[in-house]
């Protein structure tokens, strides 16, 4: 894939309606940044304004289009999976927060 391809790609991506993706320069290579608004799990502020730079492995000049969605939606995942440790509560504790001491781990 060229960095052209690359650029003609990521703005044909969408995921939910407030998110957007953009290509960075970075030092090492191309940045991925996914910005979106999402409500705060500890209710401190009604509402966050996110930022996510994902740097592209070294390797992706040999990828395909395929190989690159795939990247991206595997970060997308993997945020998606931090979220869902922010927000699973029991009696409306954390189950398993990403950031710092948990409630206890179902079995």
């Amino acid at each position: 894939m060229t960095t052209d391809e690359l650029r003609a790609l990521i703005p044909r991506i969408s995921y939910r309606p407030s998110w957007t993706l953009t290509l960075m320069d970075g030092d090492a290579g191309p940045l991925v940044r996914l910005s979106f608004k999402a409500p705060d799990a500890t209710g401190r502020v009604p509402e966050l304004d996110l930022r996510l730079k994902h740097a592209l492995p070294p390797a992706w000049r040999h990828w395909d289009e395929g190989a690159v969605l795939r990247f991206i939606f595997a970060k997308i995942l993997e945020f998606e999976r931090h979220e869902s440790r922010e927000w699973f509560k029991v009696d409306g504790v954390p189950v398993d927060y990403p950031h710092g001491p948990t409630g206890e781990l179902l079995p």
